[in-house]
């Protein structure tokens, strides 16, 4: 029991320094407003963001490949309504989970979490986590990541579920 709590706060640990570390660099985003493209993005999510629209996003060349995040959009606005805050807040929130991603154990603590620490407060992938019609490019990078854990895992266990993971 006592190496499972200690590994568990391990990570709690860590958890709580990336989401310190995002709220340090990216706070006073959150009060931003919308901007022009931002505006497109949400008209987006009410166009084809309901589940009964999907065959019509499908069937637009220039926006399927947008899918996710206007789906995303279109969920953020229905929960919590139209509010910048809000929408901020979620960009923000798939910045800590992109962070998140990169520290665990098989690369190792002691480059990892440095690693994931830098991501988080580094502010070159500022224009995606501030702007929210980038929110497409914090999406590409949580599914590659996200592909790519699950890949490692599927190589390292030989377990076919972590493949079907990599591939989705």
């Amino acid at each position: 029991m006592g190496l499972h709590w200690f590994a568990f706060r391990r990570y709690a640990a860590v958890l709580s320094l990336l989401a310190l570390l995002c709220a340090a660099t990216y706070w006073r985003s959150l009060g931003l407003p919308l901007i022009s493209d931002d505006y497109l993005q949400i008209e987006l999510g009410r166009k084809y963001g309901a589940i009964s629209q999907w065959p019509d996003l499908a069937a637009d060349a220039l926006y399927r490949c947008r899918a996710t995040s206007i789906v995303l959009t279109h969920w953020t606005e229905y929960w919590f309504g139209f509010d910048p805050l809000w929408l901020n807040l979620s960009s923000l929130l798939i910045h800590f989970g992109n962070c998140s991603l990169g520290f665990w154990r098989p690369i190792g603590f002691a480059l990892s979490v440095p690693a994931a620490c830098i991501f988080a407060f580094l502010q070159r992938p500022h224009e995606a986590v501030i702007w929210y019609a980038a929110l497409p490019e914090l999406l590409v990078f949580t599914f590659t990541m996200g592909a790519l854990v699950a890949w490692i895992f599927h190589c390292n266990t030989h377990r076919w579920h972590w493949f079907g993971f990599s591939m989705a």
